[in-house]
């Protein structure tokens, strides 16, 4: 599809559905292929057979948002925006991706907020404790900055990040002592 190969790429989705008709990411495509293509109502189609055989399918949501947008029905644009959305929100590791851009942006209780949430959903993410310390040290609160880059630490998958999270962790106590 990318090399602009329309039939090629048409009779590529056809076999790979013929031999699993539940394969979400084939009826996606094939949904782009349709919409490249100007088939906006055999795009929606395919995008439908996407949902059908994966209800959470973020790239089929947000590809009907595109669609519905493109031909002008922005409530049903908006209905899908909305799906996207709070799917998206209910993913731990997009929640520390906005966690990451409100600690860049000093907004460090946007941050912690974020990072909880992603840490209930997703326990075993050292780098979700590790932001989390930060963004309380950066808050002022160095006790609980500790806290979280303990954890960090005990939840590290390698010796390696172990010693990184270890360093920090002396680090804030260093700066605890000398206040």
């Amino acid at each position: 599809m990318l090399s602009g190969d329309t039939p090629g790429a048409f009779a590529n989705y056809v076999a790979s559905l013929q031999r699993d008709s539940t394969f979400s990411p084939a009826w996606v495509n094939l949904g782009i292929l349709y919409r490249r293509e100007g088939l906006p109502e055999y795009a929606e189609a395919a995008y439908f057979a996407a949902l059908d055989n994966e209800p959470e399918n973020l790239v089929a949501m947000s590809n009907l948002t595109s669609l519905y947008a493109e031909v002008g029905d922005m409530d049903l644009a908006e209905e899908y925006r909305q799906k996207v959305i709070k799917h998206r929100m209910q993913n731990p590791y997009y929640r520390y991706l906005l966690a990451k851009d409100a600690f860049e942006n000093g907004d460090y209780e946007k941050a912690i907020k974020h990072l909880k949430y992603a840490i209930k959903k997703s326990e075993e993410e050292s780098r979700f404790y590790s932001l989390l310390g930060l963004s309380y040290l950066m808050s002022g609160d160095r006790e609980e900055a500790q806290l979280w880059m303990a954890k960090a630490e005990s939840a590290a998958s390698s010796q390696q990040e172990r010693q990184v999270y270890s360093q920090k962790l002396r680090l804030l106590m260093q700066n605890a002592t000398q206040d």
